[in-house]
């Protein structure tokens, strides 16, 4: 269970910095906060098709909130929480927290706020509408991705963020459809706090 839960952990953590990067250095008008609804699509082991409805939010710098059924994620500066809800009413639902200064990919990602440009660790090309990151072999085994995808609605612009398709190392893709974005809203340091709900196993 807890592999598991890192291991989504990866994915969010990337996808967050990543759109974050995008909404503060593509466009010189982008914002420094915004919201928007996402539906997570991937394909199961038996090769059933599930759909999860959530929504993302984000402030500048560093402050992450991912919230569907299943799966809370809360970044801030200091803390990461990952809160995995129980599958079945009554039981203990699970919390990792960790240091967000730890976390390796948002430190090795903090380059992405220069730019979408190709460096050591993944190789950027650029297509009409879309934008593909292909990661080295050596990275790719850290973060356990292959590659990242970001689809545009025109061209690439924050504003016509469509999806972004995560590929990990067995070539299973997750793709999250990004809709109802909403930009510049009125946020603080007290909308990315979590309080673990009663019943939960708490792990640092």
């Amino acid at each position: 269970m807890r592999s598991r839960i890192i291991n989504i952990l990866k994915v969010v953590a990337f996808v967050s910095i990543l759109i974050s990067s995008l909404s503060t250095k593509v466009n010189a008008f982008s914002p420094k906060t915004f919201e928007a609804e996402f539906e997570q699509t991937r394909k199961s082991s038996l090769g059933k098709i599930r759909k999860t409805k959530g929504k993302l939010l984000y402030m500048y710098p560093s402050h992450i909130k991912l919230e569907s059924p299943e799966v809370t994620t809360v970044v801030n500066p200091q803390k990461t929480y990952f809160y995995q809800a129980p599958p079945i009413e009554g039981e203990p639902g699970e919390l990792i927290i960790s240091s967000t200064k730890d976390n390796f990919l948002i430190q090795a990602f903090d380059g992405l706020r220069k730019g979408l440009k190709s460096n050591k660790l993944y190789n950027v090309k650029k297509n009409k509408n879309s934008v593909e990151l292909n990661f080295s072999k050596d990275y790719a085994k850290k973060v356990d991705l292959k590659s990242l995808v970001l689809t545009f609605k025109g061209s690439v612009n924050f504003k016509n963020l469509k999806s972004i398709i995560v590929v990990n190392l067995k070539n299973k893709k997750i793709e999250k459809s990004i809709k109802n974005l909403n930009e510049n809203l009125k946020l603080s340091s007290s909308d990315f706090k979590f309080k673990a709900p009663e019943n939960t196993r708490v792990s640092q």
